[in-house]
C-alpha cells in the first residue's frame, strides 16, 4: 500500500482531523515531513485545516481530513453528467470549513505555493481572506455560477485566465475552489 493509500484508508476510518504528527505515528509512515509534503501536494484528496485541534493529540494546529468530495460517487456522477450548479454549490458550502486553507490553483501552473483561507460560509457568499494581502473578500454564489457555466472552456483552453479574470475580480479564489470540487 502507498504512503496515500495508507492515509486516505486510514482516515476513512477515523473520519477525524489529525496533525502531521500524528498521522505520521498513527499509520506508521516517517519520517513526518512525509505527511505534509504528500498532503500538500494531493490538496485535491486531503483537506488542510489551520488552528484547528487534532482529535488524538488534543493540540491545536494544522491538521488534515479527507476532502470526501471525490469520495462521494453520487456527486461525481452528478457534476459529470448534469452539472447542475445548485447540486454544486450545497456540496461546496457544505463542505468547506471556516479557517481552511485552500491553495491557488490555475489551468496553466496547478497548484500554487500561496494560498487563501476560508472566513465564513452562507448560502449567498464565501467570504475569503488572502493570507499574502491581508484583505477579507466576500464572492456571491452569482459570480461562482458566472464562472461555473464558463468552466468546460477554460479546462479545454477555450477560453483564457485573462478573459475570466477581465470579467470577474474573485476569478482567483472560485477556480481554486472549482478544481477541488470539479473532477475536470
Amino acid at each position: 500500500m502507498t504512503n496515500k493509500e495508507l492515509i486516505i484508508s486510514f482516515l476513512k476510518k477515523h473520519n477525524y482531523n489529525f496533525c502531521d504528527d500524528c498521522l505520521s505515528s498513527l499509520t506508521g509512515i516517517s519520517p513526518r515531513q512525509s505527511i505534509n509534503q504528500l498532503c500538500n501536494k494531493e490538496l485535491y484528496v486531503f483537506s488542510k485545516h489551520a488552528n484547528i485541534k487534532c482529535h488524538n493529540c488534543n493540540k491545536i494546529k494544522i491538521t488534515r481530513s479527507l476532502a470526501n468530495t471525490f469520495e462521494n460517487t453520487k456527486i461525481k456522477n452528478c457534476l459529470k453528467n448534469e452539472r447542475k450548479f445548485d447540486f454544486l454549490w450545497n456540496e461546496i458550502t457544505s463542505t468547506l470549513k471556516p479557517s481552511q486553507q485552500i491553495p491557488n490553483w490555475t489551468k496553466h501552473s496547478g497548484f500554487l505555493e500561496s494560498e487563501f483561507e476560508i472566513c465564513s460560509i452562507t448560502n449567498n457568499a464565501i467570504e475569503v481572506f488572502t493570507i499574502k494581502d491581508k484583505h477579507h473578500r466576500s464572492i456571491p454564489k452569482t459570480d461562482f455560477e458566472n464562472i461555473f457555466n464558463k468552466w468546460d472552456k477554460y479546462i479545454s483552453g477555450e477560453i483564457k485566465r485573462n478573459e475570466l479574470r477581465d470579467e470577474n475580480k474573485n476569478t482567483t479564489y472560485i477556480i481554486s475552489i472549482l478544481k477541488i470540487f470539479c473532477k475536470t
